[in-house]
C-alpha cells in the first residue's frame, strides 16, 4: 500500500498522520503473507513531521534537558499527560487554519525536540520520532526492525534510485530535498538519506536492486520505468510462490 493514500483531511489536522501509517505497517505484518514491504526509495529524504505522541517517559527527560524558553515552545504545541492510555502520553496539537504540518513554527519545536533528545542519551530507536523523516519511520519499522521482521531479505525487497548529473538545476530540485530559502540542497536531510541508504545496504544488501537514471527535461527516463516493473513484476511473483 501507499502509506499516504487514504489519509483524510481531518486526519492530517488532527496531527495522525504518522499513527495512521506506522499503525497499517503493523497491521500488514500481523495479517499480511509474505510480501507485506516494499521499499521504493528515491533521492528525497521527505517531509519530518513533529512527533504525534510523545511518551511520559521521554517528556520528562525532554523537559529535564531543555532551557525555559525551550520548553515553553515544546508545551505551547504539545498536550498531557493523557492517563488514558498507558503508558501515558503528550499528544501534538491539532492543526488549526494558521498552522499546518509544514508551518515554520514546528522547525522550531523540532529543533528544540531534538537539542533535548540529543542531551538525554536517547536510544538510536528512541530518537528516531524526533529526528527521523517519515518515510524513514515507516522503513526502520516495516524493514529494519530485526524483533518484528526476522529473516527480512527472504521476503522484502526495495528499489533504490539514483539520479545522475547537476541535481541543483532548477527543473531538478523537485526529486530532492531543496532549501528555497538557502537556495541549496538540505544538508541535514542528504546527510540523513544517505546514512538511511547505507543503512540499508548494510542490513538488506542482498534485496536490493539500485538504478541509475539521469533525467531529462525533469522527467525521469522511460527505460527506467520499464526496468523498474518488469524487476518488481518478477521479484514479487518470486516471493508469492515460495509462499504458496
Amino acid at each position: 500500500i501507499d502509506l499516504r493514500w487514504g489519509i483524510t483531511e481531518q486526519a492530517q489536522q488532527s496531527s495522525d498522520t504518522m499513527r495512521i501509517c506506522l499503525e497499517e505497517i503493523r497491521r500488514c505484518q500481523r495479517l499480511s503473507p509474505r510480501p507485506n514491504f516494499v521499499l521504493l526509495l528515491g533521492d528525497r529524504y521527505g517531509w519530518q513531521p513533529l512527533p504525534s505522541l510523545i511518551p511520559a517517559s521521554h517528556w520528562k527527560w525532554l523537559m529535564a534537558f531543555s532551557g525555559r524558553s525551550e520548553q515553553k515552545l515544546i508545551k505551547s504545541r504539545y498536550r498531557g499527560p493523557d492517563r488514558n492510555v498507558v503508558p501515558a502520553v503528550y499528544r501534538l496539537d491539532a492543526y488549526d487554519g494558521k498552522r499546518t504540518p509544514q508551518h515554520e513554527e514546528n522547525i522550531s519545536v523540532l529543533n528544540a525536540l531534538r537539542a533535548a533528545a540529543d542531551y538525554a542519551g536517547l536510544s538510536d530507536w528512541d530518537r528516531l520520532p524526533y529526528f527521523a523523516s517519515a518515510t524513514h519511520q515507516e522503513i526502520a519499522l516495516g524493514a529494519l526492525d530485526q524483533a518484528l521482521v526476522p529473516n527480512p531479505e527472504e521476503h522484502i525487497r526495495v528499489y533504490m534510485r539514483n539520479l545522475c548529473g547537476d541535481l541543483t538545476k532548477p527543473e531538478m530540485r523537485h526529486f530532492v530535498d531543496w532549501d528555497y530559502d538557502l537556495g541549496e540542497r538540505d544538508h541535514y536531510a542528504t546527510n540523513a538519506l544517505e546514512g538511511l541508504r547505507k543503512e540499508i545496504m548494510r542490513r538488506l544488501g542482498g534485496a536490493v536492486r539500485v538504478y541509475e537514471d539521469k533525467p531529462e527535461g525533469g522527467s525521469v527516463s522511460d527505460s527506467y520505468i520499464d526496468t523498474f516493473l518488469e524487476d518488481f513484476i518478477e521479484d514479487q511473483l518470486a516471493i508469492g510462490e515460495k509462499q504458496i
